[in-house]
């Protein structure tokens, strides 16, 4: 069950490095 939330984390942190690079 901790692999749904790491994905989800993992998720979130690649939307915010997109963001970051104006991608």
């Amino acid at each position: 069950m901790r692999q749904t939330q790491t994905q989800t984390v993992w998720e979130f942190g690649f939307g915010e490095m997109s963001l970051s690079l104006g991608l």
